[in-house]
């Protein structure tokens, strides 16, 4: 059920949900007076307005009754009601009645009006022992679950609801997101609403993003981890061995997100004196002498050319904050999710080593850098709760109170993943020749975004707008009779993939996600 903040803002603007009794008649004894009324002057009365304001229109002539004491078995009749008012829509339709008429009390159901219950009009505030019209005879129609109260979809001639309360649930705190609605209206023309309460519940928090995490998978699974290779070595990452008749060609890493490092080649024998070892990549702007090669001919270390060590990948941009809420369609409203947190950069290969002093040997390659962790995944929105949903409708309300409650809160984003250390172990060489260099460190992956806060409104459309008491709504109009609860807040930002574990240069963390953008509460608002 609605909670007790719901019931204190329906006491607000005058609502009691609870004071809605079922009368003491309706049931298939019934005494008959109520069939026994003489015959309609119809030059007196005029069948298409309501009770409130024609009393002579109740009657069999023009429509079927329901009563929460009625069975759907029954006639439809005053003495003879039937139970749902989805049965009376049904049978009103069948019979070519125009009109419901509803007696005071609770309805459970989750009541759906679609082309086969096009052109009713369904009329509550009736007494259930005199069918006479009383303001104080209330008439609730409340589904007991999360859902739509009340789904209006694809009608051409419209549909005309009258004095009824029309309550919605709280979302379910177990189906992260959810938004508790009302009101839908979808893709029809002429519905009318007069005199109809509508209150929505409140909405669900939004989902959390999922942080990265060390692969244990040897590279099957990119969406929980962008590391290459198999714990707890990672022996993908390291160079390639020299042979007795060729340096070790380049060592190709390739991360799950299809970002590369490279190992440089090493040096062959017979090369001379041509620079032939290559140098790691991707090379990083200004990198001094990082992953460059050993030159052939050269000794492999002092004052000679060691291949140099890869440089460790600079700290990635921040990632760009979604602003959107959400969107609004024909099946309803949908909460946004924040961005993405970026994954963090590749590590540079080492160099390649040369073929020795005498150039009769060969060179191992360079190691593979390490890999960028990857981002952490964003927030999902909170659920909304929104009185009436207009979706390409026209829809007129006269009269009516609209009560939403609080929104949901967005999930906080998914931490990013460390980044992971380059291979520490360049190629081996052959006889005099010299290994490869080491691979820099991967950055660590930027936090996701949290999710956005969900939305408290009175009325959200698309479209034509709806009228409310004769005049167009619009966006961020101050409208009486609606009370809104408190919009949902952000979600908080993932943190920070951290710097690579490593002895080796100066590895660098991510950076933290974005908040997720909070939610609004208004009586009205479109998109």
């Amino acid at each position: 059920m609605i909670g007790a903040d719901a019931k204190a803002a329906e006491a607000s603007v005058g609502i009691d949900a609870d004071a809605a009794q079922p009368g003491d008649s309706g049931s298939a004894d019934a005494t008959v007076e109520a069939d026994a009324a003489p015959p309609i002057d119809s030059a007196l009365c005029d069948p298409t307005k309501g009770p409130h304001d024609e009393a002579c229109v109740v009657d069999e002539a023009y429509g079927v009754f329901v009563s929460p004491t009625g069975s759907d078995a029954f006639a439809g009749t005053r003495a003879s009601p039937f139970r749902t008012i989805a049965e009376g829509m049904d049978s009103a339709k069948s019979s070519g009645k125009p009109h419901v008429y509803v007696c005071s009390g609770s309805y459970p159901e989750a009541l759906v009006v679609r082309a086969s219950r096009d052109g009713l009009s369904v009329f509550g505030g009736l007494d259930c022992a005199t069918w006479t019209y009383s303001a104080s005879s209330g008439v609730t129609i409340a589904p007991g679950q999360p859902g739509y109260a009340l789904d209006v979809e694809g009608l051409a001639n419209g549909v005309t609801f009258e004095d009824v309360a029309i309550m919605a649930e709280n979302a379910n705190a177990a189906n992260p997101g959810e938004s508790s609605v009302a009101v839908l209206v979808n893709g029809s023309t002429g519905v009318v609403f007069q005199r109809v309460t509508m209150v929505a519940g409140s909405g669900a928090n939004g989902a959390s993003g999922a942080s990265g995490g060390v692969r244990t998978d040897g590279g099957t699974n990119p969406t929980s981890s962008n590391w290459l290779g198999t714990p707890p070595g990672y022996a993908a990452l390291d160079g390639n061995d020299a042979t007795s008749t060729s340096g070790g060609g380049p060592k190709i890493c390739s991360c799950p997100d299809g970002t590369t490092s490279v190992g440089g080649q090493g040096g062959s024998a017979g090369d001379g004196g041509v620079q032939g070892p290559g140098p790691g990549l991707p090379a990083y702007g200004a990198s001094g002498d990082a992953g460059l090669s050993g030159r052939n001919g050269a000794s492999c270390g002092g004052g000679g050319s060691p291949a140099e060590n890869g440089l460790d990948a600079p700290q990635g941009k921040a990632s760009s904050p979604s602003t959107s809420w959400g969107a609004l369609g024909p099946s309803g409203w949908t909460p946004a999710v924040g961005s993405y947190g970026s994954n963090g950069q590749p590590g540079q290969g080492g160099g390649g080593g040369g073929n020795g002093p005498a150039s009769t040997g060969f060179g191992g390659s360079g190691a593979c850098g390490g890999c960028g962790g990857i981002g952490g995944r964003p927030g999902a929105g909170g659920g909304a709760s929104i009185g009436l949903l207009v979706y390409e409708s026209a829809v007129s309300l006269v009269g009516c109170t609209i009560v939403a409650h609080d929104a949901g809160s967005g999930g906080p984003g998914g931490n990013g993943e460390p980044g992971q250390a380059g291979g520490l172990v360049g190629g081996t060489q052959n006889g005099s020749g010299c290994p490869g260099g080491a691979g820099g460190s991967g950055g660590g992956g930027n936090g996701g975004q949290g999710g956005p806060g969900g939305l408290s409104l009175g009325i959200a459309f698309t479209g034509k707008p709806p009228t409310f008491d004769g005049a167009p709504v619009a966006s961020g109009l101050i409208l009486g009779r609606v009370v809104v609860g408190a919009g949902g807040a952000g979600g908080s930002s993932g943190l920070p993939g951290a710097a690579a574990t490593t002895t080796v240069g100066q590895p660098q963390a991510g950076l933290a996600g974005p908040p997720g953008t909070a939610g609004v509460a208004q009586s009205a608002l479109g998109f």
